[in-house]
This record gives C-alpha cells, structure tokens and sequence, in this order.
C-alpha cells in the first residue's frame, strides 16, 4: 500500500502537479526488482504436442461516418454501458444467453478531431450468422439497451477512474502522448441519458455500421 499507492512518485513523476505536464521522470531503478529466469539444459529438447488448427470467424462492425468532438463522450459512455463488463447488455445476451463467443468488443479508434467506432466478436464460422442477427438485434434500436441504471453506473466508474489517476499520476503519460486528441476527459459530468441515447442512436444503428467477416485459423 505504502509503495504503490501513496508513493507514485517511485513509479513516475509526471510534472511538479497532476495537472502540469512539462516533464516526466521515470524512477531509475525498477520499483520491483526483476526476477532471475531459471533455466535447465535437460529441458532443451523437450518436444511438445502439435497445436490444433481451429478455425476461428470474426464479425466486425465498422462505422460509416466519424464520430465528431462533441459527440464523443456520450458515444464513448454508450458503447461502455453496451459492452463494458459481464452485466453489459451484449455480455448477457450474446455470451451468456446466446453462448455464441467468448467475449464482445465496442471501442473507438481515436483521432486529432474526429473517432471511429468498432464492434465485434470471435466465434466458430458455424456461428457467425447467429452472431451477426444478435449484434443486428442491437442496432435495430439501441435506445431500449441504455438505461438509467447502466448510465448510473458507468457515470461513476469513470468518476472513481478519475479519482484513481489522481493517485496513480504516472498514468497521466497518455496525456501527454494523446495531447489534442479526442477524448473524453471530465465531459461525462455533464452527460444525461437522454443525450447519450440520442448521440447512440445517431451512430450505432444498422445503416452506419458496415459489417464484415473475418475468417482465420488460430
């Protein structure tokens, strides 16, 4: 607790303030020693079973049109509610209900102005039409899939994420890379559900998002 979390500075130091980014620091010895590999010749040649090829299909979404600077951070809100974690709405019904992948994916592709929004998932080649007619279920109306109580809760997950780089300034480097893209930043305080819904249902509908399949062995 004493090194990681009062104690940034031994990390990182990013400027004389959390708001001041006219230098960074690295601590010139590593905070955690790094750990010596054992190695035994007798191990050398051992052989290993042959992996199996499986065939893998991804279906991807892309969208038409840019979302613009003032869009952004409902749009970034919206796909967060749809996507971020197992209580999402596509985590429920395409994962756990539907059983068709592992895992689902909705981010943006971040620019100087302007982003572009991606969804998707992996699954057998078997699937990806189920998969598809899933994700299309969504963007038929997406308004009904963002509610109140998963507004509310991604609201606060990005306060505490906010909270949370105040201690772990280090994590402010991305600042300094990303300086004058678009991003969110304290934009979700003024966010309503009402203004996240209309902004997702300007983007995330079936005529913006292109689809396409993606076939791979893996």
């Amino acid at each position: 607790y004493e090194l990681y979390y009062t104690k940034p500075n031994k990390i990182i130091e990013v400027g004389p303030s959390s708001t001041d980014f006219s230098f960074v620091n690295f601590a010139e010895t590593p905070v955690v020693p790094a750990r010596k590999l054992k190695y035994s010749d007798k191990n050398k040649n051992v052989e290993t079973e042959p992996l199996p090829e499986n065939n893998k299909t991804t279906v991807r979404y892309l969208s038409k049109k840019m979302v613009s600077k003032s869009d952004y951070a409902a749009l970034k809100t919206a796909l967060v509610m749809l996507t971020g974690g197992l209580e999402s709405p596509m985590y429920k019904r395409i994962r756990a209900e539907k059983g068709l992948c592992y895992g689902v994916f909705g981010f943006t592709t971040n620019f100087i102005t302007e982003a572009s929004i991606v969804f998707g998932a992996t699954t057998d080649p078997k699937n990806k039409d189920a998969l598809k007619n899933e994700f299309e279920y969504f963007f038929n109306d997406i308004k009904p899939h963002l509610t109140q109580e998963r507004f509310d809760d991604v609201i606060q997950s990005f306060s505490i994420s906010e909270e949370e780089n105040k201690i772990f300034r280090y994590k402010g480097i991305n600042d300094v890379i990303r300086k004058g893209y678009v991003m969110i930043g304290k934009s979700y305080k003024k966010l309503t559900l009402e203004k996240v819904q209309e902004v997702a249902a300007k983007y995330i509908n079936k005529d913006n998002l292109k689809l396409f399949f993606i076939n791979e062995k893996v």
